[in-house]
């Protein structure tokens, strides 16, 4: 049942940002981008990378990203301890911090060109409770445009496009239901979209 939820966000996050988008910003395990659940361990420090992903739409290399961490709930200094950000060479960042809203821009001309996927940056935190979290990527509140995350593309006026945000769980170790595999458990994608027609 928790995948057949898990499945009906992913709907809802697609059906909200499918009208207009150029990739998504996403959360993930590892520099390899492979995972996007990992098991918390009480009081050991854990890195959550931020990629974006260019989808078939997106622009070839970006100038820079807006966007916020929603801890999902998750309450600072009780749930977690937040370690420093790190983020590629060159970066400048606007903003007091990534989980209240924050902008990137990257002094090179044009980051990432000609690679589907995007290092934006690395967050570390360590976990106090091992109850599970949802951790999404958001709009920033304080951009012009807070409607959804955005990532600058490479033009002269470094415009700015919608991008979708994505999801990252950080699984209580006894909860087996906790992964961000979308399986159904028999019931189809159709069955999942007729649910919200």
């Amino acid at each position: 049942m928790k995948k057949l939820s898990l499945s009906a966000f992913l709907v809802l996050l697609l059906a909200f940002g499918a009208s207009a988008h150029e990739g998504s910003i996403g959360l993930y395990g590892t520099l390899s981008h492979a995972a996007c659940d990992e098991d918390i361990t009480q009081f050991v420090a854990a890195d959550i990378t931020i990629f974006y992903y260019r989808s078939d739409a997106g622009p070839d290399g970006i100038n820079g990203a807006q966007f916020m961490i929603d801890m999902g709930g998750a309450v600072g200094a009780v749930d977690y301890i937040e370690q420093a950000t790190t983020w590629p060479a060159n970066t400048l960042q606007l903003g007091t911090s990534i989980y209240t809203g924050i902008s990137t821009v990257w002094q090179q001309e044009c980051y990432g060109a000609s690679s589907d996927w995007i290092w934006i940056g690395t967050i570390n935190v360590i976990w106090m409770t091992t109850s599970t979290k949802t951790i999404t990527v958001v709009a920033d509140p304080g951009a012009i445009d807070p409607s959804a995350p955005h990532v600058s593309i490479c033009d002269v006026a470094k415009t700015q496009v919608n991008v979708l945000g994505g999801f990252y769980l950080a699984c209580d170790p006894t909860d087996p239901s906790c992964s961000c595999n979308t399986a159904t458990e028999g019931s189809t994608w159709g069955a999942i979209k007729g649910m919200y027609r």
